[in-house]
């Protein structure tokens, strides 16, 4: 019995589903349905851009109370 070879994914794949994670255009189940993967797959590939993100987001509302910024999490 031959084992299943592991799908290995693009940078440009991983980006696109994280970034439409982020952008919350549609649930995790969906986008984990609509790409084939599994949910697990999403959130660690969308874990690493969001750290980032609540950095600068936390900095940037020091500095600039009024700016609202992209709608994440942190």
């Amino acid at each position: 019995m031959m084992s299943k070879k592991r799908t290995q994914y693009s940078s440009e794949f991983k980006a696109k589903v994280a970034l439409a994670a982020i952008r919350r255009d549609e649930t995790i189940p969906q986008l984990a349905a609509r790409y084939g993967i599994h949910l697990t797959q999403i959130n660690s590939w969308t874990g690493p851009l969001i750290l980032p993100m609540c950095r600068w987001r936390k900095a940037l509302a020091i500095w600039l109370p009024s700016w609202t910024g992209i709608p994440v999490k942190c």
